[in-house]
């Protein structure tokens, strides 16, 4: 008969060194031996190692730990699509113990398996981890430091994200307006630290008048416009790295057919920035790119160009992920679900009907599904 091994047997790091070698999805059960083995494995440096020595070894496919996360009004759904065919989808309505106000919540933003969630009203901030429905919360930490100015801030834009070198994570927050000033202003909140600072407004020249927030390769992403552009046309995509933080950078962008492109919105698939552009002369025109070496211009490739007969809004329009068969890609905008099929020649962009899913106004973010505990974080 095996002898029982003892853990006070090996040190610690011995049984670290063991551990980030056991795949992602079953990391879970061995919580349950030990207290020092539950804190070991729920921490965000350990679960990073293990995930990263794995997408390295090309024993992962990012895909299958993305989850979509919808947010309707106060509930949260999950969206689960199984490997083939696009009808095969269930809804889960996610179960929460904190408390959030109907028509106030907004998803900000999702970063190693933890999803930041903000109640406008209050500014209270949660840290949620849906996979283990553990939850870790800011009080109104949100409200202050409203630009004083006699100004009409038209608009006000979010990112998250973690910044590994301070083992922090980060709320960016931007007001910006497109009234006679054209100025922005930018807020920075370390949610360990527990405090706001403000970007030079000389380091930040751009007005942001759509959603992004998109977090790739440590960096947040919206599109935007140059304060001295008194048109407005928003024909950049800007980027704050959360490492720095010290100033915006410009992408830059693939050189387009029409002269009437936008930039319509900013997303990412399989971890790569993704950008669509629409056409300021045919609302029905959408154009997706795809950047397959960051911050490379020449690493753009096109993934479709369309023409449809839905009007969707498209300014709200993001993509989630690519579906498994390879040719199919998941969109969706506050009105639903749409897939893009690039075999379907007539119509290419189908809305998808997810029947347990309530009808409304919806928010949807994907994230990786982790054991991250958003204890001890902040």
């Amino acid at each position: 008969m095996r002898k029982k091994i003892k853990e006070d047997k090996f040190p610690p790091e011995i049984w670290e060194q063991i551990l980030k070698n056991v795949p992602i999805k079953s990391i879970a059960r061995f919580r349950c031996v030990s207290k020092s083995w539950s804190i070991m494995l729920t921490d965000l440096n350990f679960l990073e190692m293990n995930y990263e020595l794995f997408k390295k070894e090309g024993k992962i496919n990012l895909n299958h730990n993305l989850k979509t996360m919808v947010c309707n009004d106060d509930s949260f759904y999950s969206l689960e699509f199984e490997p083939c065919g696009r009808n095969l989808t269930r809804v889960i309505e996610m179960n929460h113990t904190f408390t959030v106000m109907e028509h106030a919540t907004r998803l900000m933003g999702s970063s190693k398996g933890l999803i930041c969630i903000a109640e406008i009203n209050t500014g209270d901030v949660y840290l949620w981890n849906p996979n283990t429905r553990q939850f870790n919360y800011k009080e109104g930490c949100l409200q202050p430091n409203e630009p004083n100015e006699d100004c009409n801030w038209s608009y006000l834009f979010f990112g998250f994200g973690y910044n590994a070198t301070k083992r922090d994570f980060r709320l960016v927050k931007i007001y910006s307006t497109d009234e006679a000033q054209y100025q922005s202003h930018v807020y920075v909140y370390g949610l360990r630290r527990n405090s706001w600072r403000n970007i030079d407004y000389f380091r930040m020249p751009y007005i942001v008048t759509r959603h992004g927030g998109t977090l790739v390769n440590d960096a947040l992403h919206w599109p935007a416009s140059r304060v001295t552009d008194l048109k407005g046309c928003v024909n950049l995509v800007i980027a704050y790295n959360i490492y720095n933080g010290k100033e915006f950078k410009e992408i830059k962008l693939p050189d387009l057919e029409s002269e009437n492109w936008y930039v319509v919105s900013v997303g990412v698939l399989n971890g790569l920035l993704t950008v669509f552009f629409g056409d300021q002369k045919d609302n029905t025109k959408l154009e997706a790119w795809i950047m397959l070496d960051y911050g490379l211009k020449e690493s753009w490739r096109n993934l479709f160009k369309i023409k449809t007969s839905i009007s969707p809004g498209w300014a709200r329009m993001v993509p989630l992920y690519f579906m498994s068969n390879g040719t199919e890609i998941l969109l969706c905008d506050r009105s639903g679900f749409y897939l893009y099929d690039s075999k379907d020649q007539d119509e290419p962009l189908q809305k998808c009907v997810l029947h347990d899913l309530p009808e409304g106004t919806y928010q949807s973010i994907t994230y990786l599904d982790t054991d991250v505990s958003p204890h001890g974080i902040i």
